[in-house]
């Protein structure tokens, strides 16, 4: 009788599992380095949009500021359907924020409140401050004394303090601005 022999082509049990389990650590490490990857761009994308975001609000107050009058401006409370918004009056634009993150640039015209899509800033603030700061002098921009101010008389210096919250994250922004027409 002829007994054919078996071919001993193919792999063994043992083979297999140590091919797997080096496949699964490969796929693993693969994973994490693309989870790693992606979480750093996420962050870095959230950062990114914080800033610009902030950004873009400080340039709107420069703007509504440089070119207002200190000696109109007011800072004042509106009601308008139900919301209470402090309001800064530059004399240029108004700054106004509704306590609950909104912050709109109103032109000395509108109602304050009204059609907030067209005048919105930011949904994102979580504070805003505005204060005079009041000096016995006027100083240039070396610090010397220019003219001295009746007591009580707005130095057309502003302090405009607000934070931006935005992903988990808050920018503070605390900055003085001096009135350009005067």
């Amino acid at each position: 009788m002829n007994k054919e022999k078996m071919s001993d082509s193919g792999f063994t049990l043992v083979e297999l599992l140590v091919g797997l389990a080096i496949s699964c650590i490969v796929i693993v490490a693969a994973y994490s380095f693309v989870l790693t990857g992606l979480r750093s761009y996420d962050m870095s994308r959230k950062n990114a949009e914080l800033q610009e975001e902030t950004q873009f609000i400080e340039n709107a107050i420069v703007d509504a500021v440089e070119n207002g009058k200190a000696s109109t401006s007011d800072i004042t409370s509106v009601v308008y359907s139900g919301t209470t918004w402090t309001v800064f009056d530059t004399g240029y634009q108004k700054i106004c924020y509704d306590g609950s993150g909104k912050l709109a640039l109103y032109g000395l015209t509108d109602t304050v409140g009204a059609d907030l899509k067209k005048h919105l800033l930011s949904s994102n603030v979580s504070l805003f401050n505005v204060s005079y700061v009041l000096d016995e002098y006027e100083t240039d921009a070396t610090g010397h004394v220019k003219t001295a101010l009746a007591t009580g008389e707005k130095s057309g210096l502003v302090e405009v303090e607000f934070d931006v919250s935005l992903n988990n994250k808050t920018d503070k922004i605390i900055k003085k601005y001096k009135f350009r027409n005067k």
